[in-house]
């Protein structure tokens, strides 16, 4: 592309809007960048706690207990509903991991590692009133 200059003012002004030019298509990019850097960061985004706690509860716990927030009855009528359990007076992650590790005759001997048993709490703090 020629660009025919007539005087100094003209190249001045020239010199301007391809400044202008360049640094527009500068932003632009950098606002793209950031946006394909903070997508792909939201989809490898690792999982909350209380989002963990919640898929060990579906995957372990649901069978027995209701789990999901708002789930009126447990399917086995003898297991507490999780909403219950997150809103017992003087339910702590303490209790909780004493509870989960101790032998209940109407629960099954399941084996929670330290780091389900927090996920759970998260989980259950979420289900709090």
């Amino acid at each position: 592309m020629l660009i025919f200059i007539k005087d100094s003012q003209d190249r001045g002004r020239s010199i301007g809007v391809m400044i202008r030019v360049w640094l527009t298509a500068l932003i632009v990019f950098a606002l793209c960048a950031c946006a394909v850097t903070t997508e792909r960061a939201s989809l490898t985004a690792e999982p909350s706690p209380a989002e963990r706690g919640r898929t060990f509860a579906t995957r372990i716990c649901a069978e027995c207990h209701a789990v999901a927030d708002g789930e009126p009855a447990s399917p086995n009528f003898s297991a507490t509903p999780f909403e219950t359990i997150a809103n017992t007076p003087g339910m702590t992650r303490i209790a909780l991991n004493a509870w989960l590790h101790t032998g209940h005759p109407t629960m099954p001997n399941v084996q929670v590692d330290q780091d389900e048993t927090d996920d759970l709490w998260a989980y259950l703090l979420t289900l709090r009133d």
